[in-house]
């Protein structure tokens, strides 16, 4: 998603967990909170990310897409810090989203459908 303009997100939020509707999802970010542990790090770490998110934004944004699109998210990541540093997270944040299903959605839906028989 760092690739992607602040402006793109939430119509990318919106294709991926609307319109796509898939099962699971993972996405990764890279935690702003970390940078400061990467020596000579100055700026993002790739130059063609256009933002990166502190471990607070990226639950916000998660928290968000979970509510308007019916999903849940577990938080995880790559990349510990070295040492006794802990504070500042995972090097990479990682959501992993599932589809909340409706059951009785899922039937009602079923139960409308017409079963047409052809001899």
């Amino acid at each position: 998603m760092e690739h992607l303009h602040l402006w793109e997100v939430e119509r990318f939020s919106e294709i991926l967990f609307e319109y796509m509707e898939p099962r699971a999802v993972i996405i990764s970010m890279p935690n702003a909170e970390f940078n400061p542990l990467i020596p000579g790090l100055t700026g993002f770490r790739h130059n063609d990310h256009k933002f990166e998110w502190t471990r607070a934004q990226f639950q916000l944004w998660a928290d968000g897409v979970c509510r308007k699109y019916a999903y849940s998210v577990a938080f995880t990541g790559v990349g510990e810090a070295p040492g006794e540093i802990r504070d500042v997270g995972f090097c990479s944040q990682i959501g992993v989203f599932h589809r909340v299903v409706d059951l009785n959605a899922q039937m009602n839906n079923f139960e409308q459908e017409p079963i047409v028989y052809k001899l």
